[in-house]
């Protein structure tokens, strides 16, 4: 049995404004994957690349400079002309802009003659879809890769206006015929709320005093990544069988239901398409997740504490706000896996894009010993032609608003939308008097802790993270030993000075003793 492909009628109108005269337009079909069943919810076409981009392009992967590549700044007049890696790039960064339990499905085409007659196209599209599979096997904490290793490709002739689909096990190369339907009346979709709370330590091991920040941020995602798998989640405050629907959680109201009863039969037998339901007929459904404890007592000595020689600390704060979208027939197993996967795609895109924008890494002693680090947030955007019932999500950096969005929204989501279809209080920005207290908190505390477990703090509004550095001049301190040299490397600035000045006092009032002394024994003598 072949896979079967969903598509809503209001979505045509979108892949046919990528019509070209002479021209193809190539670009990503996304959609949600459940069994042999794929569900599309937008089509987001590929932008050709800047000139730039094609220049570093050919000294990478084309160092000879051959005329296929240097041809790459025109038009797409043909399936030969697509570029892969081009492709594969494109579908890393929509991903990041994907809720969980989304993914990349496939690749569509849009131009007069079909790509699938031609065995040529068909293995371009082919490598396409592979190189794309193998962008994801290196960023694996962005979970692209769905759970079928069959992926979609798609043709739309805007002159015919027909489809060709076809699905491709890029296991083999064999293109199977997909069965396409297009529905015209609306589907339902089911939403589900998570806010994640962080407020975790992770311990520095002396060994990553040399290790650049992304390489010691990527440790810590590994941590959290295998919390977040073991963790257990409650749906609605409850634990719920795997194999329940998700439709049997809440229910519609039914007066709602009864105005989309009696507007799908007021619409029936008409050629044009159907009102959606009210755009929320129920509130989301709120996921709770529980991080399980993992201590043993392995990792304790008999004291019950764990001793582990460090450099320095992360501290991890802040609250998540995950919001996933699943088909009408998703059960309660793929709701966990979605929300689960919403939260670690999140995460680490966010701390990727953070440490891809910083000028200079951080490694070594920096002069402070405190520094602060607030990755961008997540704001919601709207599919225009879901009505509100499917939501694709963009990140914007501290000081940026709705509009700096826009861009990235428009460039890899074709989407034309103005400020007002951003949500963008999903995720509120960091309030720099939060830090100044927690700076306070941590001089007044002995910051030379371990890895707790992690609790939800609603204070906090954003994903921050903080990096406490020891000074390695301290090892060379004449006369104190390791341990000295650990606490006095974990003293502030301000801890440092005021014991300097401490010194300096006590100096002064035993000199001035002193003088006192010699003073009255020379006075004695005398007499």
């Amino acid at each position: 049995m072949g896979r079967t492909v969903v598509l809503e009628e209001n979505l045509i109108p979108h892949i046919s404004q990528f019509a070209s005269p002479n021209a193809y337009a190539v670009g990503l079909i996304l959609g949600q994957s459940a069994g042999q069943r794929d569900y599309v919810v937008h089509f987001a076409r590929t932008p050709r690349p800047a000139k730039e981009d094609i220049e570093e392009e050919t000294i990478e992967t084309n160092p000879f400079g051959d005329k296929e590549k240097e041809s790459t700044e025109k038009p797409i007049t043909s399936i030969k002309d697509l570029e892969e890696n081009w492709v594969a790039d494109h579908a890393k960064h929509v991903t990041r802009m994907l809720p969980g339990g989304m993914w990349v499905l496939g690749i569509f085409t849009v131009g007069k003659s079909d790509p699938f007659e031609d065995s040529g196209d068909r293995t371009r599209v082919r490598c396409a879809l592979v190189q794309i599979r193998e962008h994801f096997m290196k960023h694996s904490y962005l979970h692209g890769d769905g759970p079928s290793t069959e992926k979609l490709a798609l043709h739309y002739n805007p002159v015919t206006q027909k489809f060709v689909c076809r699905s491709v096990d890029l296991n083999s190369s064999v293109f199977r015929p997909a069965d396409l339907k297009i529905l015209s009346s609306p589907t339902k979709w089911h939403h589900l709320e998570c806010h994640m709370g962080f407020d975790q330590w992770f311990p520095l091991p002396q060994s990553s005093s040399v290790k650049p920040l992304k390489r010691l941020i990527m440790d810590i995602v590994g941590n959290i990544s295998r919390d977040i798998e073991g963790a257990r989640c409650l749906i609605e405050g409850e634990p719920r069988e795997s194999s329940d629907p998700v439709e049997s959680i809440g229910g519609v109201d039914s007066k709602d239901e009864e105005i989309v009863v009696a507007s799908r039969k007021k619409n029936k037998g008409s050629s044009s398409p159907q009102p959606s339901p009210t755009k929320k007929n129920v509130l989301p459904l709120e996921v709770n997740l529980f991080m399980p404890c993992n201590a043993t007592e392995d990792n304790f000595d008999s004291s019950g504490v764990t001793t582990i020689d460090c450099c320095g600390e992360v501290r991890l704060v802040g609250v998540l706000a995950c919001r996933v979208f699943l088909h009408q027939k998703a059960t309660v197993e793929e709701a966990e896996k979605a929300v689960k996967t919403d939260i670690m795609r999140s995460l680490y895109s966010r701390l990727e894009m953070h440490w891809d924008s910083l000028i200079e890494e951080e490694q070594g002693c920096p002069e402070d010993r405190l520094t602060l680090h607030e990755p961008p947030r997540k704001v919601l955007v709207s599919l225009p032609a879901w009505d509100g019932r499917v939501e694709l999500l963009e990140y914007i950096f501290p000081g940026e608003g709705p509009s700096e969005a826009l861009i990235s929204l428009r460039e890899l989501l074709s989407l034309n939308v103005d400020s007002s279809s951003v949500q963008e209080c999903v995720e509120p920005a960091a309030d720099a008097s939060e830090f100044s207290v927690m700076h306070r908190s941590m001089e007044e505390v002995d910051p030379s802790r371990g890895k707790g477990c992690g609790s939800s703090d609603s204070s906090h509004h954003t994903l921050v993270d903080t990096v406490r550095n020891v000074l390695s001049s301290c090892d060379d301190q004449g006369g104190s030993s390791s341990g000295d040299a650990r606490r006095l490397g974990s003293m502030t600035s301000v801890e440092m000075r005021n014991l300097m000045l401490l010194i300096s006092a006590v100096v002064v009032v035993v000199l001035g003793i002193s003088i006192v002394l010699f003073s009255n024994a020379d006075s004695g003598k005398r007499q």
